[in-house]
């Protein structure tokens, strides 16, 4: 007969739902084949209060279903989501845009999606651009873990913008309708969730700086990354095949 040990016993009643809870997430950690790490605020792409996590997390797992792979995906901050499979605490995370300093550690997989990255601005002093060197001079919010586009990344490297990063993109939405800071840059899908969750109306431009694929990463010193890699872009290729990615993306955010 199992007894109780008398540490646990003397637990107080928070404290033992608690512990019942991380051991739950320890054992569903164990039984999956992959443990995933992405992100909140990223709508639709990837929030916990999404359905299934997110559009992208919905693909993510029925892409590694498609090849017989069981997966846990866990939220957390997305410098730290990054941090931990640099550090082999994750097999893998997803989704990011590559950049130089992602894929000096990482290896990506197939693109997940495309984005359009966009200029967004107040509707009463809109920004207006024809070449990237425009926005020279300009303030930018752009939120901590997120990689700028290469035209952004080319002024920053000259110093040409004043840079802010808030936690999230709902905070930069905030601070250019406040003008405190004089743009952003996001995909058309991802600022629509936004100023709807915030209630903020931006002025886009249509006019795109650059287009960017979502990826998954897995870290380059990752002796299991091939296999990872290999499963979940046959899984992502079955999930086009056969039509199923397209009636994901369709339907979303139903079933």
């Amino acid at each position: 007969m199992f007894v109780m040990p008398r540490f646990v016993r003397q637990l107080p009643q928070k404290a033992f739902a608690c512990l019942a809870l991380a051991t739950l997430a320890q054992t569903a950690a164990h039984a999956a084949d992959y443990v995933l790490v992405t992100g909140p605020d990223f709508p639709p792409f990837a929030d916990q209060d999404l359905p299934d996590g997110g559009l992208v997390a919905r693909i993510v797992k029925q892409a590694f279903g498609k090849v017989g792979r069981s997966i846990d995906i866990q939220f957390m901050p997305w410098p730290r989501a990054l941090a931990a499979v640099r550090d082999g605490k994750a097999d893998a995370t997803f989704p990011y845009a590559p950049s130089t300093e992602r894929l000096a550690i990482m290896r990506a997989s197939t693109p997940i999606f495309m984005l359009q990255n966009r200029v967004w601005s107040a509707e009463d002093q809109p920004v207006a651009w024809t070449t990237p060197s425009d926005l020279a001079g300009k303030r930018l919010c752009l939120p901590l873990g997120y990689a700028p586009s290469r035209p952004i990344q080319a002024l920053l490297d000259q110093n040409a913008l004043q840079l802010t990063q808030p936690r999230n993109m709902e905070d930069c939405v905030r601070m250019v309708q406040s003008h405190r800071a004089d743009f952003t840059t996001n995909d058309p899908a991802v600022m629509r969730a936004v100023m709807e969750r915030a209630h903020i109306n931006l002025a886009g431009n249509p006019k795109s700086l650059d287009s960017r694929p979502l990826v998954l990463f897995v870290a380059k010193n990752n002796p299991h990354g091939t296999g990872l890699l290999a499963d979940f872009d046959e899984g992502l290729r079955r999930l086009k095949a056969d039509g199923s990615y397209d009636q994901i993306v369709k339907r979303w955010p139903e079933p």
